[in-house]
């Protein structure tokens, strides 16, 4: 003859209006519930899905920068040739006078600097 077991119900009894009027106060926590730490050990599984990821996000970043000093070293080589192109255009343009042996010995030291040998 055993007595049946009651089942208590515990509910938390809610909050009513808080007498200070400062609504946006929360309640107050058991200072043995704030220390809860997280374990230091991480699964197998979890640290191989780390690395895989970390290799993932590595090789990307160095396909991202190849790719980025590929553009660049293009880049430079165009404005290289851009620049001596120039330059020799400008070279095919100018208008040369032809001169003399007996002109440059009468040019002073001034004229001479004037002159130029192609």
């Amino acid at each position: 003859m055993s007595k049946p077991e009651e089942k208590i119900e515990t509910t938390e009894i809610p909050q009513g209006k808080q007498v200070s009027g400062r609504t946006w106060k929360q309640p107050k926590t058991k200072a043995s519930n704030l220390n809860q730490v997280k374990a230091l050990h991480i699964s197998w599984e979890e640290r191989q899905r780390k690395r895989q990821h970390d290799k993932v996000l590595k090789a990307l970043s160095d396909q991202i920068k190849a790719e980025d000093e590929k553009v660049k070293t293009a880049e430079k080589r165009a404005s290289e040739q851009r620049r001596k192109q120039k330059a020799e255009n400008e070279k095919r343009g100018e208008v040369v006078q032809v001169v003399k042996g007996s002109t440059i010995k009468r040019a002073n030291k001034k004229g001479l600097k004037s002159f130029s040998v192609r």
